[in-house]
């Protein structure tokens, strides 16, 4: 299998399919790099399997010969023992649940029926014991319906390093080692039901119309979005928090702002935090507030070569990424006041 590359299992699986999705379902069962070639007598089984070598080699991909068994009229393949015959049991699985021990409780004895149900109607592609570990596909440990479901969703979504992610995100971050069936349902629930998602988040909501988004911009930090968040408790005398965001990357700087924030103040800001570091940009999207569209300000980004957007009322597609992140900071700003 290829190594250094993005979603590299996905992109192998995919492969094998193309190559062999002529064979596939009439004499090949094939998982990554294992592949399984059946057949009904020994000399159709010769025939085939010079033919599945054959588009192997062409495709310039080669089996270890230390790890390949030939006309076997009974093999382990993912787990389970394939005969000519049928389809049987690992001893070595069937050997868990027997030394599984005795069950104390009702949760724990529907616990064990399921995991006896799921060994015995389990698929080859879909479940496999290892180690003493019920694991899914994909290699993702299977977790039983009960407590440990719950201190998953958790430890996920609790932690101050968490900052309560949304549905998707929980979904993406457990599905990577885990699963369990109905696992999108359960986090919604945990995400609806969680009190401080329901006093610190907003609701949100697509909005109405046509959208209007501005040009994509063709490299970083040439195009970026400012906005202020005011309101917050004085510290050092700072109380306001000046954001910009590269409509590029999407990298987000927060810069702490005194209570009175001019327009000649705002642009030391700029220069400072911004401009230092990544260049003048080309243009700057914002709103209509006092400090953008004062001489001072309008002035100083016309001498520089600045162009300035500004956005209009009731079209916040024009400056929504500003506005998303603004709303990202003050839920993650809720989230720490909150856990204090």
């Amino acid at each position: 299998m290829p190594f250094e590359h993005i979603n590299t299992p996905s992109i192998f699986m995919r492969l094998m399919n193309h190559m062999l999705h002529a064979f596939i379902g009439k004499l090949v069962v094939m998982y990554f790099d294992d592949i399984l070639i059946y057949n009904k007598n020994l000399n159709e089984h010769i025939d085939h399997l010079r033919n599945i070598l054959h588009v192997l080699c062409k495709e310039q991909l080669y089996g270890n010969l230390k790890k390949c068994i030939f006309c076997m009229e009974k093999i382990l393949f993912l787990r389970y023992v394939v005969t000519t015959q049928c389809i049987e049991k690992d001893e070595e699985k069937v050997k868990v649940i027997q030394d599984w021990p005795t069950s104390k409780s009702v949760t724990e004895v529907r616990s064990f029926y399921k995991l006896v149900e799921l060994v015995r109607e389990g698929t080859i592609q879909r479940y496999w014991l290892e180690q003493d570990l019920l694991y899914a596909k994909g290699g993702r440990i299977f977790v039983l319906k009960g407590a440990l479901q719950k201190y998953l969703m958790t430890e996920t979504h609790d932690p101050q390093w968490a900052g309560h992610p949304g549905r998707e995100r929980m979904v993406a971050l457990l599905s990577q080692t885990y699963y369990w069936p109905k696992m999108e349902d359960d986090v919604e629930l945990y995400v609806r039901t969680c009190l401080v998602c329901q006093q610190d988040k907003t609701l949100r909501q697509r909005e109405a119309g046509l959208l209007q988004p501005l040009p994509i911009p063709e490299r970083p930090w040439v195009s970026v979005s400012m906005d202020f968040i005011v309101g917050f408790l004085k510290v050092d005398g700072m109380n306001t928090i000046m954001v910009v965001v590269d409509r590029f990357t999407k990298y987000a700087m927060f810069v702490a702002a005194p209570t009175v924030c001019t327009a000649e103040v705002a642009a030391e800001l700029f220069y400072r935090n911004m401009v230092k570091y990544f260049g003048v940009p080309s243009n700057i999207v914002s709103d209509r507030d006092v400090r953008f569209t004062g001489k001072f300000w309008t002035a100083l980004f016309n001498m520089i070569g600045t162009r300035l957007k500004f956005s209009t009322a009731n079209h916040l597609q024009i400056d929504g990424q500003t506005e998303r992140i603004n709303a990202l900071l003050e839920e993650y700003l809720r989230h720490y006041m909150t856990a204090m």
